[in-house]
């Protein structure tokens, strides 16, 4: 079992596909939208929220690429072929329990504003 902080993995066509949500993956998420770290909520990727109140939705097309993009991440730092691209990787997750992704997310770490040091800002 890999132990990276937003590390996953969705069965999908018998194989197990990897997520690995962090730096890189938020990384690559930036490059597809040509944006910069900081710019990510401008992409509605978190929706929008004043105090408690939820004014939108998170975008599921971001969350999507996003997702897309973990799955990229995974791929890149392990070394193996990326075999599925957006399309395949969005119907292995909507076959699969989302809330998986979402954890993985959640423990992700950015740029170390993640679990592994509790001591960095958060971005």
């Amino acid at each position: 079992m890999n132990t990276q902080t937003g590390y996953t993995t969705l069965e999908y066509n018998g194989e197990q596909i990897p997520f690995k949500f962090g730096t890189n993956a938020y990384a690559l998420y930036c490059e597809m939208h040509g944006i910069d770290l900081y710019q990510i909520p401008e992409t509605g990727l978190f929706g929008k929220t004043e105090g408690d109140k939820v004014l939108e939705a998170p975008s599921i097309l971001r969350l999507r690429e996003l997702f897309f993009c973990a799955y990229r991440a995974a791929c890149l730092i392990s070394g193996t072929e990326q075999k599925y691209n957006l399309y395949q990787v969005t119907e292995c997750i909507e076959q699969s329990d989302i809330t998986v992704l979402q954890d993985a997310m959640l423990k992700g770490s950015v740029i170390g504003a993640g679990r592994g040091n509790p001591q960095q800002p958060a971005v």
